[in-house]
């Protein structure tokens, strides 16, 4: 019986911690939005390399691309364990989460016509026909503004309708809107640099889990050395922004 007994706490022993380790090198599954040049369905977005070069292979990361309310829906469900880039500050979230440190600096910015004076600050597109992209989170800026929204699916969508002056202005982040013009789209459109209305921490942000938080501990890591020895900055090139 004693024999018996001590069989017994050995495999118990072992089973609880091949579930420990099950769990500490359980594969971390993120939707991210889906986004030119940034994060691409291919793999070969920016953004895409960062996370590949910064995760740590005991602690895999996969990426699920996906349109940006499909992605914020799936993580809300928790069919999936993290999101990113999150442009919804941590504390506004309705569950216990956790945030990688940020890879890049976000930026929302007021685009209007180049042929049309300036617009760059949010209180001065009162009256004005105001385009912004689904599930992009600029609601709460708009409460105290007499604006009339138009939601376009894209950041695409949202340019073509600018140029045709079926919108006055509309509203899209950097890095985000630069994979999506080339250089005889650009002098079409004009913003001003130096007032972002709103900034974003791109990172990863998990729902509170062992899991997620050992993966994320790891990531961080390996990201902070990505940036000191320069990796990160040529990674992003000309989107590189910590500030």
């Amino acid at each position: 019986m004693f024999e018996y007994n001590i069989q017994r706490h050995i495999i118990t022993c072992l089973v609880i911690t091949l579930l420990m380790c099950s769990q500490a090198n359980g594969e971390v599954t993120v939707a991210v939005y889906a986004i030119n040049g940034l994060y691409e369905p291919s793999g070969d977005g920016q953004y895409d390399q960062i996370i590949k070069e910064a995760q740590d292979s005991h602690h895999p990361i996969t990426l699920k691309h996906l349109p940006i309310v499909e992605a914020q829906r799936a993580f809300k469900s928790k069919t999936v364990d993290c999101l990113s880039p999150s442009d919804q500050l941590i504390e506004n979230f309705p569950f216990p989460v956790i945030q990688s440190n940020a890879f890049n600096i976000a930026k929302a910015y007021v685009f209007w016509r180049a042929d049309e004076y300036a617009r760059p600050k949010l209180e001065q597109l009162n009256h004005l026909v105001v385009g912004y992209q689904e599930g992009v989170g600029f609601h709460d800026q708009f409460e105290k503004l007499d604006i009339k929204l138009q939601e376009s699916h894209s950041i695409e969508a949202m340019y073509k309708a600018l140029i045709e002056k079926k919108i006055d202005v509309f509203l899209s982040f950097t890095p985000d809107i630069w994979a999506l013009f080339d250089s005889k789209e650009l002098p079409n459109i004009s913003y001003e640099i130096n007032k972002p209305f709103l900034t974003y921490r791109d990172s990863i942000v998990c729902h509170k889990t062992d899991s997620a938080e050992i993966t994320i501990q790891a990531f961080n890591k390996k990201l902070h050395t990505l940036d000191e020895i320069g990796r990160l900055r040529n990674l992003l090139d000309v989107n590189y922004s910590r500030e």
